[in-house]
């Protein structure tokens, strides 16, 4: 007996849940806070059922009531949306009960300030150093759907979530780790909130982007050739020391024939001179070297290709030889 009143009491449930549908266009509003908006609403109903009243319930706006040949659409119209926590809805009342569907409604504002800052740090990084950038964004709503894009140059190297709710405007923060490289030296970090409103937001997200930081990087010397070999002439030859560093580095050598020391970074050794010239390029960070090997010529390979080209000559005038008897006895 119980199953038999539970069948059919859900299948009066399942009738009276079919007889009326309500349809909204669009299925969720999203809004940018002052701006326009609107909603329509419209009805299936079984031929049976009587409808008493239908209307939209909402605390700001109006309605206005568009009867075509076989439905009737109630276009909810707000001129200046400025309510942040709003839920209208649709209802339908007949005799039998009253059915509503309420409308999502997401009020969006862009940041009225992005701005980008390093956490208890001054002055230029350190390569290798951990350090925190901050993204201080000012009255955004809704927080929870703001995303932080953070840009090295025009590039999204990382993408940060808020933490929160609320449907009103909120300040809120992100941040970003890093270790600098020499690399990084004069690149520019931007970071920008942008507002993920999902398929019924704008196309294009809104967001707001901070004004570019950069980055003064400090690093120390560092040679990517460690030693270059040069063999003997009989002109000066230039050694080339110069290497990047931030600082600027100073320069020191050492070589076989230096009377006196020497600063700079291009060092030039005279004529036939030979042997190993070291230099050394430093700053605060710490310093590098650079080995640099003038050879003896050598004599073997002079005298191997002297051989050879009077080889060559003797080859060209024998057959040169041949070639003038064979005409000749022709």
């Amino acid at each position: 007996m119980n199953q038999f009143l539970f069948a059919l009491l859900s299948a009066c449930f399942i009738l009276t849940a079919t007889e009326v549908i309500i349809m909204l266009s669009p299925p969720k509003l999203v809004v940018e806070y002052g701006a326009s908006t609107s909603a329509n609403c419209s009805a299936k109903v079984s031929a049976d059922v009587h409808v008493v009243n239908m209307a939209w319930e909402a605390p700001v706006g109006k309605v206005v009531n568009e009867t075509g040949a076989k439905d009737t659409i109630l276009t909810w119209i707000v001129h200046n949306l400025t309510e942040w926590n709003i839920k209208p809805f649709c209802y339908i009342t007949t005799k039998q009960n009253q059915i509503k569907s309420v409308l999502p409604v997401t009020v969006y504002k862009i940041p009225d300030n992005v701005s980008l800052s390093s956490v208890n740090h001054n002055g230029p990084y350190v390569e290798g150093k951990e350090y925190q950038l901050q993204c201080n964004i000012q009255n955004v709503a809704p927080v929870q759907n703001v995303v932080v894009n953070w840009y090295k140059g025009q590039t999204i190297v990382e993408k940060s979530n808020i933490t929160g709710t609320g449907e009103s405007p909120q300040n809120t923060s992100a941040t970003f780790v890093f270790r600098p490289s020499r690399i990084d030296n004069g690149a520019q970090y931007m970071c920008e909130a942008q507002l993920e409103l999902g398929p019924y937001g704008p196309k294009t997200p809104p967001s707001l982007a901070s004004e570019p930081l950069s980055m003064n990087v400090h690093y120390m010397p560092e040679f990517f050739n460690s030693t270059e070999t040069f063999v003997q002439t009989d002109k000066n030859l230039t050694l080339n020391c110069t290497v990047r560093a931030n600082p600027l580095p100073t320069y020191s050598w050492s070589s076989p024939t230096q009377s006196e020391e020497f600063k700079g970074a291009v060092f030039t050794v005279p004529p036939n001179g030979i042997g190993s010239y070291n230099c050394t390029a430093k700053n605060q960070y710490g310093s590098a070297g650079k080995l640099f090997i003038i050879k003896k010529k050598d004599s073997v390979n002079t005298v191997l290709w002297t051989v050879i080209g009077i080889f060559l000559v003797l080859v060209v005038c024998i057959v040169a030889f041949l070639i003038m008897k064979y005409l000749r006895s022709k």
